[in-house]
């Protein structure tokens, strides 16, 4: 059986298009439990605590992954892996900007 070179070309396509999407899949739900571990095992908090975790990526390549907390559903924390370590380097509201937001989970700068 003998494949036309379109439909190989297309073929490899849908291939390098798929690997591409599980690769990324699996990288985002690794970095969510990477986060996850960080918060529950470094940071003590449980399950009950965190109300959602996702993983974006963003530009300049940043991966980063959001955290909402369940008793602050108002505010974002974001974290990121750097050098194999964990650690927040940012937090901001859900909706809009409030310079007056008091946040609850900051965690303390490193020096």
């Amino acid at each position: 059986m003998k494949i036309s070179k379109p439909k190989l070309v297309l073929s490899l396509l849908i291939t390098l298009v798929v690997l591409v999407s599980l690769y990324l899949w699996n990288f985002q739900r690794t970095m969510e439990l990477k986060v996850e571990a960080y918060l529950l095992s470094s940071k003590e908090y449980s399950h009950e605590d965190i109300e959602q975790i996702d993983t974006h990526f963003g530009k300049a390549p940043l991966v980063s992954t959001e955290v909402i907390f369940k008793d602050e559903p108002l505010a974002r924390y974001f974290y990121k892996e750097e050098n194999g370590q964990i650690y927040q380097y940012s937090s901001a509201p859900v909706k809009g900007v409030d310079p007056n937001f008091t946040y609850r989970h900051l965690d303390p700068i490193s020096p």
